[in-house]
């Protein structure tokens, strides 16, 4: 079985040859058939970077922050501007939709001057570097249209914003506060938590981020081993879950991080041990599976009904991102 990449470059030094053959049909010239091209194969650069100019663009006028841009083969070999845009802001299925459409639609206007240029010229090789760089933009603007395989394709995020923008946006808001506790957690790793707060992971007025964070890190790496112990850490972060003044998604991630930690030891224990679970524990896993089902929804609805005009802004450290990429193996 062939390697993708091998066929990938197979692929391309077929259709480098077939272009120099029919550039030297039309031509008549070996010179203009090479200079041919070599200027089509030039242009493909000229497209990717058209390609990112176009979302660039259309996010400074629509004021989408932007937090990055890749050309290749300047930053490698992945071409993207990536955004990270408030997930409440004022008509962000447009902006967005806009944003993905920036791209393909520089590389058909493109398409379309140098197809026009053609038949304007009457020298044969310029014809045919004009024809292939027109080919070229063409296909990588429909390229770019059609839903991939990435999750970065500009297809599938147009897709995913005109047919499910309110989960679409429900989801980037979650994005951010998962780069939360992932920043969160990552602080308590490099040591920047002391260790007398990991001991005793909830305290009055935490944040529920860093509470459930130290939780969680406590359990992984070993810091206590009685059962009893876990117990009383989750008898103490529980309330926080309860409590009204906990950001419904902190609320859901505590409950949904209990559910798991106790239905796994409850499970263990009724199957490896065969120990009995008594009718209050599963009570309590049950309750604490239905507060995180219903802080997420009252999550997903907040953001529908949050009010145009003022957008929460992400908070601070968040990373959710937006990208548009292009599709031609860059």
């Amino acid at each position: 079985m062939i390697a993708p990449r091998r066929r990938l470059v197979a692929a391309s030094i077929l259709l480098v040859l077939e272009a120099v053959a029919f550039a030297l049909f039309v031509t008549e010239s070996v010179t203009g058939a090479i200079a041919a091209i070599a200027f089509t194969c030039v242009s493909l650069w000229v497209h990717v970077v058209l390609h990112e100019c176009g979302p660039l663009v259309v996010a400074k006028l629509l004021r989408l922050p932007v937090i990055a841009v890749r050309i290749a083969p300047f930053t490698g070999w992945q071409s993207e501007v990536s955004v990270r845009p408030a997930p409440s802001a004022t008509a962000l299925p447009l902006r967005m939709v806009l944003f993905y459409l920036g791209g393909p639609m520089a590389n058909l206007c493109t398409a379309t001057v140098l197809a026009t240029a053609t038949a304007l010229t009457s020298t044969a090789w310029t014809r045919v570097a004009l024809l292939g760089a027109a080919l070229l933009a063409a296909l990588l603007g429909v390229v770019n249209l059609l839903p991939g395989i990435s999750p970065r394709s500009d297809g599938r995020n147009l897709l995913r914003w005109l047919l499910a923008p309110t989960a679409t946006r429900a989801a980037l808001r979650a994005a951010y506060y998962q780069e939360e506790a992932s920043r969160t957690l990552r602080t308590i790793a490099r040591g920047e938590v002391d260790d007398d707060r990991l001991g005793d992971p909830v305290r009055d007025g935490n944040d529920p981020r860093l509470a459930l964070a130290a939780f969680q890190r406590r359990w992984s790496t070993g810091h206590a081993q009685s059962a009893a112990d876990l117990i009383a850490d989750a008898e103490r972060l529980a309330p926080l879950a309860r409590a009204d003044s906990t950001d419904p998604v902190a609320a859901a991630a505590i409950g949904e991080a209990l559910t798991v930690q106790f239905g796994l030891l409850y499970l263990y224990a009724a199957v490896v041990n065969r120990s009995p679970v008594e009718h209050k524990e599963v009570l309590e896993i049950s309750e604490l599976a239905q507060l995180a089902l219903s802080r997420a929804a009252t999550h997903v609805v907040g953001s529908c009904r949050h009010e145009p005009g003022s957008p929460a802004q992400p908070a601070a450290g968040a990373c959710a991102v937006a990208a548009s990429r292009d599709s031609a193996g860059h």
